[in-house]
């Protein structure tokens, strides 16, 4: 579906159809919630740094937030773009902390999953930003891609490992092998 700048895949919606449905511990809403306050971030500094957005789109993978400018903006500019949505979420789960426990741990825990140096999530995007102002660009892509390679496979090999000694169900085996799908798109 296409409306504008925004647009939603229907991965997307399948995606959240499916969580919602296997939602045990009824987080779902906290999860959706955490995820928007990420995305906020991001926006907010988008908006402080004058950049403007060509789309914004929700698909299976995730948001992603492509901007007018891309060729345009300083690499400090990227970088701060990146880094506003794990900022804001740190910030909210500071805020809510004492309030809401569950839901400042939801935004803690994703803003710390979003600065894994993983080239499409947002620590990957501050690396690239930070060192692409002295080295190659292509050298600084394949780095972040045999890095993200690298904490998938340990991230895999790790949940096997423990598979037998803790409640490891195959939802962390999934997600550690999205992490290296990531990896190589």
């Amino acid at each position: 579906m296409k409306e504008g700048k925004i647009q939603i895949s229907y991965g997307f919606i399948c995606l959240m159809c499916l969580l919602y449905l296997f939602d045990r511990q009824h987080l779902f809403w906290q999860t959706v919630l955490a995820a928007a306050v990420h995305e906020c971030g991001h926006l907010l500094v988008i908006a402080l740094t004058g950049t403007r957005i060509r789309s914004f789109r929700l698909s299976a993978y995730g948001a992603c937030i492509e901007l007018d400018e891309v060729n345009q903006i300083s690499y400090a500019t990227e970088a701060l773009i990146a880094a506003g949505g794990p900022t804001f979420g740190a910030c909210v789960a500071l805020t809510f902390a004492n309030v809401a426990p569950v839901f400042a741990g939801l935004n803690l825990c994703l803003s710390l999953f979003n600065l894994l140096p993983i080239a499409p999530l947002d620590g990957g995007k501050i690396l690239r930003s930070c060192f692409s102002s002295f080295l190659d660009v292509d050298l600084v892509e394949r780095c972040l891609q045999w890095i993200g390679l690298a904490i998938g496979l340990f991230l895999v090999i790790t949940v096997l490992f423990f598979s037998g000694k803790i409640n490891c169900t195959i939802g962390m085996i999934l997600f550690s092998a999205f992490l290296i799908r990531m990896c190589v798109l």
